[in-house]
């Protein structure tokens, strides 16, 4: 992942499933100081997936912990590939705060 002079993070994602491959790159824009991010498919990419944008949001608490939000919306394309793919998203969607909360642990 790189970061701009812009403030926008481009980020290759290379999802693996068996002995096929995916491939997408994000664009995120950061504003409020790092705690709020939009994301979206950079289009200019050769992308696996047909479109995609999302957000991130990290409010810190009055504890020390901070709440993370965030939201994903991505389409796949017709095609059986892109079949293959998609409970492999979705469980990598959902399994973030998992693995995030883990990382922090």
């Amino acid at each position: 992942m790189s970061i701009s002079r812009g403030g926008v993070a481009h980020g290759r994602v290379l999802p693996r499933v068996g002995f096929t491959r995916g491939r997408y790159t994000l664009l995120c824009a950061l504003q409020d100081h790092g705690r709020f991010g939009r994301l979206r498919l950079d289009p200019g990419a050769d992308n696996a997936l047909e479109g995609g944008w999302g957000f991130v949001r990290l409010t810190p608490l009055s504890d020390g912990r901070t709440l993370i939000t965030y939201g994903l919306l991505f389409g796949l394309g017709p095609g059986l590939p892109h079949a293959f793919f998609e409970g492999h998203i979705r469980r990598a969607a959902l399994g973030y705060p998992r693995r995030l909360a883990h990382a922090a642990s």
